[in-house]
């Protein structure tokens, strides 16, 4: 039964299985790559989400305390009684209250640990 099938129609139809076979494979895997782009794509949103809600948060605690340490700072103390100082940058342009800068400076660094220790908190 199969001699009287002609020779081109047999390989035409293996040729027809062949890429058959191999397309549905390639659609399913097409598939699973958009559904995990998708997913991807979504997390990486909540990621950037969650990353900026903790830079907001600590960039707003950040300008508290910096407000605070020049309130606190921005007086000094002379034997007990407060005087207000003169502006903080001298006739030279250097800093007149060293406290504060080194106040701000130590702020800035214990800042970005906070902000790098929430950051490796939440990639975990």
């Amino acid at each position: 039964m199969f001699g009287l099938i002609n020779p081109l129609y047999k390989i035409a139809g293996v040729v027809l299985f062949v890429v058959f076979v191999f397309g549905a494979g390639y659609y399913k895997g097409y598939q699973k790559l958009s559904e995990y782009k998708t997913q991807q794509e979504m997390l990486n949103e909540q990621i950037v989400k969650r990353q900026d809600i903790i830079t907001e948060g600590i960039k707003n605690e950040y300008k508290a305390n910096i407000d605070r340490l020049r309130r606190t700072y921005g007086r000094v103390q002379h034997n007990g009684t407060t005087t207000v100082t003169v502006p903080s940058k001298g006739t030279d342009g250097a800093s007149s209250n060293l406290l504060l800068d080194c106040a701000i400076t130590t702020q800035q660094l214990v800042s970005l640990q906070d902000w790098m220790t929430q950051q490796l908190k939440f990639q975990e």
